[in-house]
């Protein structure tokens, strides 16, 4: 039993170990740039304070003209084999913390990644369980059923407006090409035998036959003869005594007539003003 208790997985107890992980991995990180700054700090500084050294030691020898003494001479031969050393043994100490601390994070990052792991097959095996809970019993196996039989509904009206939309496209590209092909028959026969002044494609004005105002266009396939209406202007009714035979346009007699009296009354007029002009100059 106790050991059934300590395997149990505890959220709050993991989260806290992970985020104590988490922190030791920043701090080795910190402390990693740090030795990686000081390490290139103290090497410049070492260089320069052994190099000086050496150099202020070889002048005080020359000065002194000491610099042929047997110790002298082994004492410039020793000081680069020192400083030398010296330069080693400081790389060698700033190395080794630099390879622990990297090593110290490797293994800080691996302990992580281990318990991400860990924490993802527990979450895995918690939701299987807790799926096999559910439907164990089976009181869920209708309510999915029912799902299932939504789904595959709505792929068939899915797949049914697709092919409905893939027939009217067809009948449209057909409708088209149909269209087009009359378009060209239509052309080609009216180039041959004349366009047809009827057609629906053809609109005359409405001119009034007293007044000469424009009212409009006559309707597709009529010509302003067979179109009935009042001007708007002077009231006169347009088109009521227009008569169309064998294709073409009669006007009526009576309108005809009055047209012939008028100007024959006014060519009298005309030839009366003519006569009292020649008796005058006379």
């Amino acid at each position: 039993m106790f050991l059934f208790k300590s395997k149990q997985f505890d959220p709050d107890q993991f989260e806290a170990e992970l985020k104590k992980v988490t922190s030791k991995i920043s701090t080795n990180e910190k402390k990693l740039r740090k030795l990686v700054t000081q390490k290139k700090h103290y090497q410049k500084l070492l260089i320069w304070y052994l190099t000086s050294g050496y150099i202020a030691y070889f002048s005080y020898v020359y000065y002194r003209n000491n610099i042929k003494e047997p110790k002298t001479i082994f004492t410039l031969i020793l000081c680069p084999m020192l400083m030398g050393l010296i330069y080693y043994t400081f790389l060698s100490v700033y190395n080794y913390l630099i390879s622990n601390k990297e090593s110290t994070i490797e293994y800080l990052k691996n302990e992580h990644n281990e318990k991400l792991s860990i924490l993802k097959e527990k979450t895995n095996f918690d939701k299987t369980k807790d799926l096999l809970a559910r439907f164990s019993n089976g009181e869920d196996l209708k309510e999915m059923e029912k799902q299932a039989d939504a789904i595959q509904k709505k792929k068939m009206e899915y797949l049914k407006m697709i092919q409905d939309g893939e027939k009217g496209k067809i009948l449209e590209d057909l409708k088209k090409q149909e269209h087009s092909n009359s378009g060209f028959y239509d052309h080609f026969l009216n180039a041959l035998m004349g366009e047809n002044e009827l057609g629906p494609d053809k609109r005359y004005a409405l001119i009034c036959g007293k007044c000469l105002t424009h009212n409009g266009l006559a309707p597709p396939g009529k010509l302003p003869s067979q179109v009935k209406y009042i001007c708007p202007k002077c009231q006169f009714v347009n088109g009521a005594g227009e008569v169309k035979v064998n294709g073409s346009t009669n006007i009526d007699t009576g309108s005809a007539e009055k047209k012939s009296n008028e100007t024959i009354e006014a060519d009298k007029g005309l030839l009366s003003v003519g006569k009292n002009t020649t008796s005058t100059t006379d």
